[in-house]
This record gives structure tokens, C-alpha cells and sequence, in this order.
């Protein structure tokens, strides 16, 4: 039947990923296989959680962004 939650080949994009929840989902997504945007206000805490998912094998990348302004999610989208 194979892995129902195979996410090989998929990127998640996980805006608010450097907190603790965001966090979590962001490793277990990456545990099944998916690459992971994090994107949040604080860099530091970012690119933290993407040393954590490549520690376990995962694949991340860390961006700064306020949801709240479009200018930086269309920057996040284009990078």
C-alpha cells in the first residue's frame, strides 16, 4: 500500500514555522519527506528550526517576513 503520508517532492511553505507548533508541523513534515520554507519575523529562530530539520536528514530554508505586509510575502514567493 505503500506511505499514505509520502510528501517526497512537495515544498511546504510555513509561514509563523520558527514557533514552537509551527515548528513541530515543519519537522514532521519534513520527516515525510517534503522540503520546508520557513518563513517568519525572526530570522535567528528560522534558520534554528532549519538546522534542527537537517540535522534529521531534512531538507529547509529560512526567510524573513511579516505576513502582514505583502511586499515581503511576494518577496518570499519570488525567492
Amino acid at each position: 500500500m505503500g506511505n499514505l503520508f509520502d510528501l517526497t517532492g512537495k515544498t511546504a511553505v510555513a509561514f509563523g514555522g520558527n514557533s514552537t507548533l509551527g515548528a513541530a508541523m515543519c519537522k514532521g513534515l519534513a520527516a515525510h519527506g517534503a522540503k520546508i520554507a520557513i518563513v517568519g519575523r525572526n530570522l535567528e529562530k528560522a534558520e534554528k528550526v532549519v538546522q534542527e530539520i537537517e540535522a534529521e536528514g531534512g531538507t529547509a530554508k529560512a526567510f524573513q517576513a511579516d505576513v502582514s505586509t505583502r511586499s515581503d510575502v511576494e518577496k518570499v514567493a519570488d525567492e
